[in-house]
């Protein structure tokens, strides 16, 4: 993974945020903006898109816990008022959002399942973002890797847009299975509502074979859409 520096200099160079780079928490405010109620945060962005820092704690579910959900109080909607938000795994190893606004309307999404040579992922970590750090408030969630290799991370994104819920993203995060090993990083531009993904792909026994790719998503409907598709 890139040393903090790095990613403070790509953040300079690109006027973005950099979301999934680091470790994930249970608030996420920025200087000036909202933060999830009881967060614990670190006012540290700045004019010239310098990632924020992320609280150390975060918020865990695990399959094996049964039906316990992460909370949190946010606005999810944009409409300045705080949205009852819980995360949980179900039984069969999904990940579920369920939230009541606040007119009193509840609804809920199936974030999906991931798995590995591992099996299921069982283990995740969560937290809310604001609209001035992604464009538009997201659920976050990332499944962490399994003890072995082949095992990697992978994130999804929720969002509320007209009453509905939405899955706006899934990416994997970083993946290991020596020598080959890929990393995907989101970077936010939450002015003009796009996130850029790039993967990089390295081999240790072959330096000449890695790669690297990036795709733009453009926000439509509380959905990250690819740039150019139909």
């Amino acid at each position: 993974m890139p040393a903090p520096s790095t990613l403070a200099a790509m953040a300079r160079h690109l006027g973005r945020v950099a979301v999934g780079i680091v470790s994930l928490g249970p608030g996420v405010g920025l200087a000036g903006t909202p933060a999830v109620s009881g967060a614990e945060t670190t006012p540290s962005a700045s004019a010239d898109g310098i990632p924020f820092a992320m609280p150390r704690a975060a918020k865990t579910i695990s399959l094996s816990r049964g039906s316990r959900a992460a909370s949190f109080r946010a606005d999810l909607d944009g409409d300045a008022r705080p949205d009852r938000i819980g995360v949980r795994f179900q039984d069969d190893g999904h990940v579920r959002v369920d939230v009541t606004d606040a007119s009193g309307r509840s609804m809920s999404l199936d974030l999906g399942r991931q798995e590995d040579m591992n099996g299921v992922q069982k283990t995740a970590a969560v937290h809310v973002t604001s609209a001035a750090e992604t464009g538009i408030p997201l659920v976050v969630v990332r499944w962490e890797a399994g003890e072995y290799c082949g095992s990697g991370t992978w994130f999804a994104y929720g969002s509320l847009v007209d009453g509905q819920l939405k899955r706006a993203l899934v990416h994997p995060g970083e993946w290991s299975d020596s020598p080959v090993s890929s990393e995907t990083v989101a970077m936010f531009d939450p002015a003009h509502r796009t996130v850029e993904l790039t993967r990089t792909v390295s081999n240790d026994d072959d330096a000449s074979s890695g790669s690297t790719t990036q795709t733009r998503h453009v926000l439509e409907g509380g959905v990250f859409v690819p740039q150019g598709a139909d």
